[in-house]
């Protein structure tokens, strides 16, 4: 890491560190912002206040699991409390699930986004039953649809039960299992697991950022930032899942760079437009730019051309998914 940063005023210096302790040992004035992707201030917003200095800080990628979702409110049955807990084995987020110390011998996914459908092929490839419910039409929404059928088959193959346009209610969470309600339309179907993953996406995770009296501007609890990164709090700069969607790493670490560069004048700032993003499951999923869908909704006359995987080897012959799928304006040659 550099170690170049000066005690008296900014002089064009920032650093990434990936060391806390490090960070601390070398730098005394330095206040860690987070964890994920490690930025550092010069000093905490309180002290400046205080002391009326002038203060950069910049916050990044700040997230955690949502599971504020409207069955929290359904009371567990014989319970006294009005949502049921988090406890990491019989109700879990994405958090949770990551440090699992033992694996279910079934599980109920909710959500089949990017999250829900890497931990269902996860730990389907490990043997756990798995069942994935999703309230919308189709799994990885935000995908082509010929994408979302296609992987919708391949789980099918793998044994893996999935519910579309489905939502959840009457959650009772037990000593040894978990138990719901199915419900698409007007039929119901109770399901019964070891465990429940909550998996319908993450939300900005502001607490203990900021000092109480310092309040930026938020919309939907991300906080509101212009084309400088800069909050509605002068001096004060966020990037990544803190600002709003896509909730990408590597988009995160891009809109950091390019706030920390526009704070210290090195360059115009620039906000992301178009962006890679990819599931992690067999098959693979990887997209950019508009869908099929989209282009359509957006009136966008295009054009769809599609490539077989097989004609790359006999390699490519295996995959459940043979397939590459472009969409371009139907005016390429001159856009």
């Amino acid at each position: 890491m550099q170690n170049e940063l000066q005690t008296s005023g900014f002089d064009r210096t920032f650093f990434f560190a990936l060391d806390p302790v490090q960070v601390g040992q070398q730098f005394s004035r330095v206040r860690i912002i987070t964890t994920t992707l490690l930025f550092a201030s010069l000093t905490s917003l309180a002290s400046a206040a205080d002391m009326g200095r002038s203060v950069v800080q910049v916050l990044l990628y700040s997230q955690t699991p949502v599971w504020d979702a409207p069955w929290r409110s359904n009371p567990v049955a014989g319970s006294s409390g009005s949502g049921f807990v988090i406890d990491g084995e019989r109700v879990m987020t994405s958090r949770e699930a990551l440090a699992m110390q033992k694996m279910p011998k079934s599980i109920v996914i909710i959500g089949a986004g990017a999250i829900g459908v890497e931990f269902a092929y996860f730990l389907n490839a490990f043997g756990c039953e798995v069942t994935l419910v999703e309230m919308l039409e189709r799994i990885v929404p935000v995908e082509d649809g010929e994408v979302s059928a296609a992987l919708a088959r391949a789980f099918k193959k793998l044994k893996i039960s999935v519910h579309i346009g489905t939502k959840v209610e009457d959650i009772e969470v037990g000593k040894d299992s978990v138990a719901m309600n199915l419900v698409k339309g007007d039929k119901s179907e109770r399901k019964e697991a070891e465990s429940l993953l909550l998996a319908i996406g993450v939300e900005a995770y502001t607490e203990g950022l900021l000092s109480a009296k310092v309040k930026p501007k938020t919309d939907s609890d991300y906080v509101v930032v212009d084309d400088q990164y800069q909050t509605s709090v002068d001096g004060i700069y966020a990037a990544g899942d803190l600002i709003g969607p896509p909730w990408l790493a590597h988009v995160a670490t891009f809109e950091a760079v390019q706030a920390v560069n526009g704070i210290f004048g090195q360059g115009t700032p620039e906000r992301v437009k178009v962006f890679p993003s990819c599931t992690y499951c067999l098959p693979q999923v990887a997209s950019i730019g508009l869908t099929e869908e989209k282009a359509k909704e957006n009136g966008i006359a295009y054009k769809v051309g599609k490539f077989p995987f097989s004609a790359s080897g006999a390699r490519c012959r295996t995959t459940s998914v043979p397939m590459e799928q472009r969409v371009w304006p139907s005016d390429f040659e001159s856009w």
